[in-house]
């Protein structure tokens, strides 16, 4: 009999849910604190901001990321990935980690600014979404933990006319973090779904839109066993069966962030994955891996975009 693989040891958060829960509190505390001690950066020019934000992600968050990152690209891109060029995507990554902190604090603590500075400027098709909506369906738009996602949802619910609905969202340990983002997002009119698939399927019904963000690790029920880069691991799928119940096509798109004005934003969609009424599970299984098959076609061609240090395929 060969060897039994070792149990990995759980963390210590992991074991002790109260502690948990506590910290997670804290940390939303220190997130509101920080907001407020930002404040005077949104006084100067929004260009300084950002060349602030370019030396604290090369010298601060390359740091504190790097690990991870590596043993990722590593893992993802095996023998065509080096030193010399992780080092580098690494660094692009810290980078516009740290400008897409910047987009939230721009977002969330000068709210009654955007409206009249979307920094959405520019849409490769914007028809994929408009014609499901003139149709009377709703939208799955799903995509990923890439640039600042959290603009995306603004930019559907408050800026553009007709297009309201909400995000499924995380359910954050501490119920003190889960109300503070559920504050931030309905202020731009944003729904945000926790683990209430009724209310996803009436917002589809009356032709809104809802956010998804299926790219990580799937740790719970509601999963499928996918290959990202060619490599196992897990992807949801209560996207795809909700997006059937409702009738309505799901949407991959990614925001894309300028070079020369690191604030400013493209939007990107690809062809709308659909699905019959009554899927089979098989089917359901195939548009998973679609999806993370798209989602891999655009983190090849644009991978500093791409939070490369979570644990997507379960290595550390």
């Amino acid at each position: 009999m060969g060897k039994e693989k070792k149990k990995k040891k759980r963390s210590f958060m992991s074991r002790h849910p109260g502690i948990r829960s506590v910290a997670y509190g804290i940390y939303a505390l220190l997130f509101c604190a920080l907001g407020i001690l930002m404040f005077p950066l949104g006084l100067i020019p929004r260009a300084w901001t950002y060349k602030l934000g370019r030396f604290f992600g090369l010298h601060v968050t390359y740091r504190i990321i790097r690990r991870k990152c590596f043993l990722n690209l590593f893992w993802a891109y095996g023998d065509k990935m080096n030193e010399k060029r992780a080092r580098m995507l690494t660094k692009k990554v810290a980078v516009n980690l740290t400008y897409s902190a910047l987009d939230c604090f721009y977002l969330w603590v000068f709210k009654w600014r955007y409206r009249k500075y979307d920094p959405v400027e520019e849409w490769s098709d914007w028809s994929v979404v408009s014609k499901s909506m003139e149709a009377g369906h709703g939208v799955i738009v799903a995509t990923a933990h890439y640039h600042c996602f959290e603009v995306m949802p603004v930019h559907f619910c408050y800026t553009r006319q007709g297009f309201d609905g909400g995000v499924i969202a995380r359910t954050f340990p501490s119920p003190l973090a889960v109300k503070i983002y559920t504050w931030l997002r309905k202020r731009y009119n944003i729904l945000s779904f926790y683990n209430d698939a009724k209310s996803i399927i009436k917002t589809l019904k009356r032709g809104r839109v809802v956010g998804v963000l299926p790219d990580l690790y799937a740790k719970r029920k509601y999963k499928v066993p996918t290959t990202f880069y060619g490599k196992p691991t897990t992807t949801f799928d209560i996207h795809f069966r909700l997006a059937a119940l409702a009738d309505c096509p799901v949407v991959p798109a990614f925001l894309m962030r300028k070079k020369k004005c690191p604030w400013k934003y493209g939007l990107m969609f690809y062809d709308p994955i659909v699905l019959p009424k009554k899927p089979s599970d098989e089917l359901v299984d195939q548009c998973v891996q679609k999806l993370s098959l798209v989602f891999e076609y655009h983190m090849r061609r644009y991978p500093t975009g791409w939070i490369w240090f979570h644990n997507k395929w379960r290595i550390f």
